[in-house]
Parts: structure tokens; C-alpha cells; sequence
């Protein structure tokens, strides 16, 4: 391992430069550098913005082999109907109409027959006790005293 004179200076070269770097950071505020960071980042956040609208535009993706995931990158075109195509409207056998009607009327059913049984009011001794004139008398009317 050899030091020559030139490799020296450029030692000596980075060394001065990190020193003015580590001299900058100490004078800058946290506030500074927060400020900083925030401009770097949507600086950078603005270039890739830009480049996704750009191939949006273009409708293809510079990057092969990266897959878009997401509801931002939108419909591909193999995705979507070929406008010579030709509509194929399903038919749906009456047997199933008929099941899927009775599946819809048994399920109404049972929401009111659960919505009547929360209505009504349910009865227990206590009240029966509030109805029965013979049970409202104090202990020593029905004792007979």
C-alpha cells in the first residue's frame, strides 16, 4: 500500500470538503433541515407524478416487468370490450327466478316474524301482580286482619 502525493491531496481534499459539510449541518437549525427535506422530497415526489401521467397519456409503462397494483393505473386495454364485439345477454333459467324469489320472500319473512316478537311485550309475574286487584292489597287486608 502505497501513499503518493496525489492520493494524498485528494485525501486531504475530501477531508477539507466533509469538514465544511459537518460545519454547514451544525450551523443549519432542525427546522432548516426539516424545510430542506420536505423541498427534496416534493421535488422528487413532482418528477414522479410527472412520469406517471406521462404514461398514462402514452399507455405504456416504461418500466417492464412492473406490475400496477391498485385502482390509480385504471383499466388496461386487453381488459376492455373490443367495440366489435357483441353483446350476450344471459339467460336465466325461470327455475332459478323462482328459487331466488322464494329465497328473497322467506328472508322478509323472517325479518318481520324476528321484527313482531322484539315488539311484543313479554309478561312475567310482576305484572300479572299489577293486574290482579286480589294481589294489590297490603299483607294485612288479605291476612284479614
Amino acid at each position: 500500500w502505497s501513499l503518493t502525493l496525489e492520493k494524498k491531496d485528494e485525501l486531504i481534499k475530501h477531508r477539507d470538503e466533509k469538514t465544511q459539510e459537518l460545519k454547514n449541518l451544525q450551523a443549519t437549525t432542525k427546522e432548516e433541515m426539516w424545510e430542506k427535506d420536505l423541498s427534496d422530497l416534493l421535488e422528487k415526489l413532482d418528477e414522479v407524478e410527472q412520469l406517471e401521467r406521462e404514461e398514462d397519456a402514452s399507455g405504456v409503462s416504461e418500466k417492464p416487468g412492473k406490475k400496477k397494483t391498485g385502482k390509480k393505473g385504471g383499466l388496461k386495454m386487453e381488459a376492455l370490450p373490443s367495440p366489435m364485439g357483441i353483446r350476450v345477454e344471459p339467460r336465466i333459467a325461470d327455475e332459478l327466478k323462482v328459487k331466488a324469489a322464494k329465497a328473497v320472500a322467506a328472508k322478509v319473512r323472517k325479518a318481520n316474524k324476528a321484527e313482531k316478537k322484539s315488539v311484543k311485550e313479554e309478561r312475567d309475574e310482576f305484572d300479572d301482580m299489577l293486574d290482579d286487584k286480589e294481589m294489590n292489597k297490603s299483607l294485612s287486608e288479605r291476612v284479614g286482619n
